[in-house]
């Protein structure tokens, strides 16, 4: 749900309030007309935008991380954007594990796995981008007694 923010320009340290939803997006400060980014705040949201791609719509949430539909901005390419989750960042080897996924996933090269295209970290916001598949979640899809 998008909130009002407090945001202050780095040049002329005026204070004005911003939609959530802006964090990401460069902005002109009401003020001086200064160009800058709003920082993004912790959890990330509809419309944010991290390194070039633009939040469209949650999708899901695992044991450690959010993953996110998103849109490369300058590809118009639809990505799965997956982050840790705010509430796990600080966990003891959270972060240490995130990135050995990461490198896990970007090793694999197979026609029945998804391609991992891009991995970061923002603002405090670890991320990684990955082919997008359309499609029911796999917990959907195996019954009870763990079969497809």
């Amino acid at each position: 749900m998008d909130m009002l923010i407090k945001v202050s320009c780095p040049a002329c340290a005026e204070m004005f309030a911003a939609d959530s939803a802006e964090c990401g997006h460069t902005v002109n400060c009401p003020s001086c007309s200064s160009e800058f980014q709003i920082p993004l705040q912790g959890e990330l949201e509809v419309g944010n935008i991290i390194d070039d791609h633009i939040i469209k719509e949650f999708i899901g949430k695992g044991s450690m991380g959010l993953v996110f539909l998103a849109e490369h901005l300058l590809m118009n390419r639809q990505v799965a954007l997956k982050t840790i989750s705010p509430d796990q960042l600080h966990a003891e080897g959270t972060v240490d594990l995130f990135i050995k996924e990461v490198q896990n996933s970007a090793a694999l090269q197979h026609p029945n796995i998804v391609t991992t295209y891009n991995a970061g970290c923002k603002n405090n916001i670890f991320f990684i981008t990955m082919q997008y598949v359309d499609g029911q979640d796999l917990s959907d899809v195996v019954t009870d007694d763990h079969t497809l």
